[in-house]
């Protein structure tokens, strides 16, 4: 502090040395100062305190005293009571008189908490001043005291905008922040219902967002929401602003003074100004992957019945966006509150949403029936059958799920369908397949083929008729688009394609499969090859006497001919019709199924590869694709896809059988590389042979000599005629006997009794090794 000519000026300096903030004057040099955050309390000479405000550095209070002060200290603090403070932050409960909500009972007043009551009504103060006849504690009077004259006094914008100045001082180190917060909420909160009196509701909603009004408060004043508020939500508001909200009344009583030619336009106002307010608390309330606390529940149960009514009481059509948006996400809206506010409004669609989120499954499902019976789905249903099939997919009731399932299907075949495909596949079927098979059959054939399809592939079905009308479903669909000559020109086109096709290593059905996304038909046939190949239950002579009907689709009669054993007509198609040489190769290696270039090594079955008699399989049906290359007329043409196949399948073809069929002109030089290939194997055979002969040879001497030491070892048994059998105690005759490790002499057909009395009794007896002896007496 500096003293210059009798006016003293303080500075605020850091622990540098550096000055901040600005400076402060007094009179004279203090004799004491003291600081309580945001106030400088300065004892002057002349026995008077002076208080300045540290953030705007501007004089607040000259305190003058009678009795001599001598110092101001900063101690542990005292807590100050004050009484205007009480009467404006006590905490009462929330409900307003029962003449305005007659639902509410009496004594839940008295459910408040008293301890808060009295925090915000105390002041705490850490300034003492010391006299020569007294100590006394300086406590800053809360702002809130003071500017609630100014609200008494309608001068709500020049309080409000005070309240806002003096919430800059509300920082960290101010010790009365917190019950600053609460003053600042009540100057809002009043501001905000004076506003409301006036029916400025536009400046009225701020501030009821800005001093954190708690919704109920307001969802009182209406009274067709009134009944929203129950016994059981115990909320509190500040005394001083409930004082105000009963002196205004409800909405209805404040449009009604002044203004009754007006009301209705106003009342319409203040459920905009609602709507607006409870949409900004919802949005802070409910935030994704937060759980709620129960009393936060609790509000937004009131937001979201009130909300609900809004928007049901409107004509726009935004706010009939809204209705659909709040229910068709989490929401607390209550049922008994909101049915009959919904079917009054006629919002059906909105109500079949309730009533699936309560579980009334049956309510909803008749609602969406009987507006879709009379036409108005698009007006007031949006995807009805759709929304319909979503519920009836989730349900377990067998009785609800076949009413409304089967008369959706007579609308819709295709979404009926649906509804009977279960996505779970582990739990059975709640209705027979075969009853809901009867009932598509009698409605169309789209619905059909969908669910024969779920049955076939997900849920695995093992009937024949299954797999057999799944196929003729499939064939009779292409057989009715080929009555188009541009789809049978489409189908000759890609064969052409493919005859054409310089890729020897593409097979007709992988060549189906590259085509492009938008040739559905392509892809169709792809799966039903596809389907005809891997099925082994569908019934392939009424499969194939369909697929003679229909002479363009020749891949999927190789097929069926495969599964009929009739290869050589297979392979017949493949080459002649097809001219599918690597589909032949790999119909005779894979035992006459046709595959993809992509599913020849990994989709194969390997217990199917690695069965015995699928070599003799391969040699007899790679013999036979010989005959069929040679049949063909062209020779020249085909002697490079003949020397093809002898290179490559060598190991499946018998040399003096391939020698036989082959022309006598080709020279030996063309079959060389076959000669050698089958030459090598059948050696390579020969010599295994051998290797194995000599291996057993060797192992049958090994066996033999151990036979011998064991017997070395043993040595001869004598007998007599006095030797006994040791299980049945007769004496031994004959040579029909033998003997155990131990030593014990037995008839063969008394040990073989009692191996099938322990077999037959369960007994897990240890395997003995017997030596039969013959003749060794």
């Amino acid at each position: 502090m500096i003293s210059i000519l009798q006016v003293t000026i303080g500075h605020f300096i850091t622990n540098t040395g550096d000055a901040v903030r600005g400076t402060l004057q007094w009179e004279n040099f203090p004799r004491a100062i003291s600081v309580e955050f945001p106030y400088v309390v300065a004892l002057l000479r002349n026995n008077v305190i002076e208080v300045q405000n540290i953030i705007e550095q501007k004089h607040v209070q000259t305190i003058p005293f009678k009795s001599k002060l001598r110092t101001i200290s900063t101690g542990p603090g005292i807590k100050v009571q004050v009484a205007g403070l009480m009467d404006r932050l006590k905490l009462e409960s929330g409900y307003l008189l029962n003449e305005y909500n007659p639902n509410l009972d009496n004594n839940v007043s008295s459910n408040v908490d008293n301890d808060q009551s009295n925090f915000l009504a105390t002041v705490p103060t850490r300034l003492i001043i010391a006299g020569s006849e007294s100590v006394v504690a300086l406590a800053a009077t809360p702002f809130a005291v003071q500017i609630d004259s100014m609200l008494d006094a309608s001068r709500v914008e020049e309080a409000i905008e005070l309240s806002k100045r003096m919430m800059t001082t509300a920082t960290p180190e101010n010790v009365h922040s917190e019950r600053m917060r609460h003053e600042y909420n009540y100057i809002q909160q009043k501001s905000g219902f004076l506003y409301l009196g006036e029916t400025f509701f536009d400046m009225a909603c701020p501030l009821f967002e800005e001093g954190n009004t708690d919704p109920r408060l307001l969802i009182q004043l209406f009274g067709d929401m009134r009944d929203i508020i129950r016994n059981d939500d115990n909320f509190t508001v500040y005394s001083g602003v409930k004082e105000v909200v009963e002196r205004l009344g409800s909405i209805e009583d404040i449009v009604s003074r002044d203004l009754q030619s007006l009301s209705e336009t106003l009342i319409t106002n203040a459920k905009e100004m609602l709507q607006k307010f409870l949409t900004k608390c919802r949005e802070q309330r409910v935030v994704k992957g937060k759980a709620l606390k129960p009393d936060e529940r609790c509000v937004l149960r009131a937001i979201d019945n009130a909300l609900l009514r809004l928007y049901a009481s409107s004509d726009k059509p935004e706010l009939d966006q809204q209705l659909n948006y709040l229910l068709e996400n989490p929401n607390e809206c209550v049922l008994e509150l909101s049915e009959n506010i919904l079917l009054e409004n006629k919002k059906y669609y909105p109500l079949t949403l309730l009533y699936k989120d309560n579980k009334e499954y049956r309510k909803a499902l008749e609602i969406w029936r009987r507006i879709i019976e009379e036409n108005n789905s698009d007006q007031d249903v949006p995807y009805g059958l759709q929304q319909m099939a979503n519920i009836l997919g989730k349900l377990d009731d067998h009785d609800l799920i076949w009413e409304y399932a089967s008369w959706v299907a007579k609308l819709d075949e295709v979404v009926g369908a649906k509804i009977f495909m279960q996505p779970n596949l582990r739990r059975p079927s709640l209705i027979d397949p075969n009853s809901v098979l009867d009932h598509l059959r009698s409605i169309g054939k789209k619905g059909l083929r969908m669910y024969l399809e779920y049955l076939v592939t997900q849920r695995k079905s093992h009937e024949e008729m299954h797999h057999t009308e799944f196929a003729l479903l499939y064939i009779e669909e292409l057989k009715n688009l080929l009555q188009s000559d541009e789809v049978k020109a489409k189908i000759e086109e890609i064969t052409n394609e493919f005859m054409r096709l310089k890729d020897s290593k593409k097979t007709y059905l992988s060549f189906l499969q590259s085509q492009p996304t938008e040739d559905l038909l392509s892809h169709e046939r792809a799966k039903l090859i596809s389907f005809l190949q891997t099925s082994i239950r569908y019934n392939a002579e009424i499969v194939l006497n369909k697929l003679l009907e229909i002479q363009v689709l020749k891949a999927e009669l190789a097929i069926v001919y495969g599964k009929l054993n009739e290869h050589e007509k297979a392979l017949c198609i493949l080459i002649n019709d097809l001219k599918d040489f690597r589909g032949a190769e790999f119909y005779c290696f894979y035992a006459g199924r046709m595959v993809s270039k992509s599913s020849s090594k990994k989709q194969v079955d390997n217990k199917v590869i690695e069965d015995k008699n699928l070599v003799a399989t391969r040699r007899t049906l790679f013999l036979m694709l010989l005959k069929v290359y040679l049949q063909i007329q062209d020779e020249s043409g085909m002697v490079e896809e003949i020397i093809n196949l002898l290179n490559a399948q060598a190991v499946y073809l018998d040399i003096t059988e391939v020698m036989g069929l082959l022309p006598e002109c080709w020279s030996v030089e063309m079959l060389n590389e076959f000669l050698v290939r089958s030459l090598r194997h059948n050696y390579h055979n020969y010599r295994e042979g051998q290797v194995l002969k000599g291996l057993c040879r060797g192992q049958n001497t090994i066996t033999s000599f151990e036979l011998y030491q064991a017997y070395e070892n043993i040595g001869p048994t004598v007998m007599d005629q006095n030797t006994l059998c040791s299980k049945c105690k007769e004496y031994i005759s004959g040579s029909n006997f033998m003997r155990q490790p131990n030593g014990d002499i037995e008839h063969v057909q008394c040990n073989l009794e009692q191996r099938e009395d322990d077999n037959t009794s369960g007994v897990n007896s240890t395997a003995t090794v017997s030596d039969p002896l013959s003749n060794h007496v």
